[in-house]
């Protein structure tokens, strides 16, 4: 999935949705994406809170 994202003729803005390749290559690629993505705010989310909480102890 990410060699495809990283792939230059598979970029996105001229992406052709139409094309059975592609659009099976969006299929498989989703779920991971959805799922890096999670995980990604996720700790995100984590970090921003725990340097609220030392910030905070702090003052």
């Amino acid at each position: 999935p990410l060699e495809v994202l990283l792939d230059p003729e598979n970029d996105f803005l001229g992406f052709d949705y139409d094309s059975p390749k592609n659009v099976e290559l969006v299929a498989k690629s989703s779920p991971q994406l959805v799922y890096v993505v999670l995980v990604l705010g996720a700790i995100l989310i984590f970090l921003v809170g725990v340097f609220y909480l030392t910030a905070k102890s702090r003052k």
